[in-house]
């Protein structure tokens, strides 16, 4: 995927940090750090790449196996952290995936996150609103 597809996906910014439940066992670069999210309605769970994670002193909390759109049953790390979003939408104590880090986006947002969402896509005017469902 190159800067010139990323550009036709709907993106947000996105900060991570550790949860308040599991402070980082190891010692953090960032306390947190900000970056830019994928909204992929077709991926079940959420992922974030391996080193931002590790940036935050996050260790893995076990292995999940998940489907890609070119492997299946491909193993993965599961953290728990915090996501926050413009607006003061936050996510914490969640479980994700991550990503590998060669991988072109910072977080892709599954499903698990977007059902708790209401999206609202208008095409002609190019713009994307997400609520959080209360």
């Amino acid at each position: 995927m190159n800067e010139r597809m990323l550009s036709r996906l709907i993106v947000t910014p996105i900060g991570f940090s550790y949860a308040s439940l599991l402070p980082p066992l190891l010692t953090p670069q960032h306390n947190s750090i900000d970056g830019t999210a994928i909204i992929d309605t077709g991926a079940t769970k959420t992922a974030v790449r391996i080193d931002i994670l590790i940036a935050l002193g996050l260790v893995p909390i076990g292995i999940d196996f998940v489907n890609t759109a070119s492997q299946m049953n491909v193993a993965t790390y599961q953290f728990i952290m915090k996501l926050s979003f413009p607006d003061d939408i936050v996510f914490d104590n969640i479980r994700v995936n991550s990503l590998p880090v060669n991988q072109p986006v910072e977080c892709l947002l599954g499903m698990d996150i977007l059902m708790k969402c209401h999206l609202e896509y208008n095409g002609p005017n190019h713009e994307c609103i997400v609520t959080v469902n209360q």
